[in-house]
């Protein structure tokens, strides 16, 4: 009898143990990192994005969630070093089955990684005329009649 009991019990503690390692599911990770992200708890999404592609790297959304990593540790983080693991990881891990907007995001984030928006050249050109010299060409004054 105090084999059984004491079998019963080791059986116990292993299904206890088992149902306290319980992961959440990725639904809920992602629903977790959008709702840290929206709150703008950055550092609580990039950890629900990072159990997302520990716990499910085979799922369809992990690419999104190595994405996610890198964009938020350039952007909101501004950790460029761990931005650039984070988006060389997604390349190295995902480009071959990622969807190609975000690799081209990727590799185009990972190009101007910790530059500031107005020392990109097609970010410039894009908001305003200049002049063959290179001066933002003067503003056209509206005609009173």
């Amino acid at each position: 009898m105090i084999r059984l009991s004491g079998g019963i019990a080791v059986l116990f503690a292993l299904v206890l143990l088992a149902g306290c390692n319980k992961r959440p599911g990725s639904d809920e990770l992602f629903d977790q990192a959008r709702a840290a992200q929206e709150a703008e708890n950055y550092e609580k999404a990039v950890e629900a994005y990072r159990h997302i592609v520990e716990y499910y790297p085979n799922h369809d959304r992990s690419d999104e969630a190595q994405f996610m990593i890198g964009f938020l540790l350039a952007n909101d983080l501004k950790d460029t070093s761990a931005a650039r693991e984070a988006y060389q990881t997604f390349l190295d891990r995902y480009a071959s089955t990622a969807d190609s907007g975000m690799v081209l995001s990727a590799r185009w984030e990972l190009e101007h990684l910790g530059r500031d928006v107005n020392e990109i050249e097609e970010l410039i050109g894009a908001g305003s005329e200049t002049t063959a010299q290179g001066e933002q060409a003067p503003e056209k004054e509206a005609s009173a009649e």
